[in-house]
C-alpha cells in the first residue's frame, strides 16, 4: 500500500507501481485521499487499483497531510486485523530486489511489526512498516486501533483539546496525532497542544499500565476526551464492520 494525497506525487506512485510489476508483484494497491485523487490513478494506470476511506472526518481539524497519515495508520492496522500482512510504503522509495527474502527468513519471520529508524530517535519511520502474522486481538493491531481513536477522540471534543494548552483556534492539524513516525518502547509518546513544561511531564511517566482512561490524576489527568462521541462512534462502527467476530 502507497498513499496517494489529493492527487500529489501520482508521478512516484506509478513509477513505484512500475518497480512492483518489474519485480513480478501485483499485490499493491493505492490509498487515495478521496474519489478525485483515485479517478487520477485509474485515468493513467487501469490496472493499479486505487481505494479511498469515507470515514467522516471534522472539517477544518485535519489538514491533507495530518489526513492521509490517520488514513494510513488506520487502513494498516484494519487490514492487519483481517488477517493480511501489509506493507505501508510511501511513493518515494525504490525496491531494488525482493523485500520478502528478508521479510520472511529469521530473524525478520519471527517480528510481528518492522519499520525503518526515525533518525537514530525511539521512533518507527512511517515510510516504511510491514505488519505480519498479527492476531485480531493482538497488541499490534491494539496499538493501531488506539492510534486511529486517539484522532477521532481529539475530534469528538476540539474545545477540551484547545483547553488543555496554547491552540486558541481551530485549524489544520489541531488532530494530528502521529505523522511520519510512530513512537516505540516502553512509553507512549503523543503530539497535543499541552504547554511543553505538562508534555514533558506525561511524556516521563505515561507508561503502558497507565493507558486505560480515564487518565490518572497522578499524571496529570487526562489528555483526551473521556467520552466518544460521532468520529470515534464511526471509526467503531468501521471496525464493527470489518470483523463482526473479532473482540472489538
Amino acid at each position: 500500500m502507497s498513499a496517494l494525497g489529493n492527487g500529489d506525487f501520482l508521478d512516484l506512485v506509478l513509477q513505484f507501481w512500475s518497480e512492483l510489476k518489474y519485480l513480478g508483484f501485483a499485490h499493491f494497491f493505492v490509498l487515495g485521499m478521496d474519489e478525485t485523487s483515485c479517478r487520477q490513478v485509474q485515468e493513467f494506470s487501469p490496472d493499479l487499483s486505487c481505494v479511498w476511506d469515507s470515514v467522516p472526518m471534522r472539517p477544518n481539524s485535519m489538514g491533507g497531510e495530518a489526513l492521509i497519515w490517520s488514513m494510513r495508520w488506520r487502513m494498516t492496522g484494519r487490514l492487519a486485523r483481517l488477517g493480511y500482512n501489509i506493507g505501508s510504503v510511501d511513493a518515494d522509495m525504490m525496491l531494488l530486489s525482493d523485500p520478502y527474502v528478508h521479510l520472511k527468513s529469521p530473524p525478520l519471520s519471527n517480528m510481528t511489526v518492522l519499520c525503518q529508524e526515525e533518525a537514530g530517535m525511539p521512533y518507527c519511520n512511517g515510510g516504511f512498516m510491514y505488519v505480519q502474522n498479527a492476531a485480531p486481538d493482538g497488541p499490534a493491531t491494539w496499538a493501531f486501533r488506539f492510534i486511529g481513536e486517539i484522532t477521532t477522540r481529539m475530534m469528538d471534543d476540539v474545545p477540551y483539546m484547545m483547553s488543555l494548552g496554547n491552540m486558541r483556534s481551530e485549524r489544520d492539524h489541531l488532530c494530528l496525532t502521529f505523522d511520519q513516525a510512530l513512537p516505540v518502547g516502553d512509553k507512549i509518546r503523543f503530539a497535543h497542544p499541552l504547554p511543553p513544561e505538562a508534555y514533558r511531564a506525561k511524556l516521563a511517566q505515561l507508561q503502558l499500565p497507565n493507558m486505560d482512561y480515564p487518565w490518572a490524576e497522578a499524571l496529570g489527568g487526562r489528555l483526551l476526551p473521556n467520552d466518544s462521541g460521532t468520529f470515534t462512534q464511526a471509526f467503531l462502527a468501521q471496525l464493527r464492520d470489518d470483523c463482526p467476530s473479532c473482540p472489538w
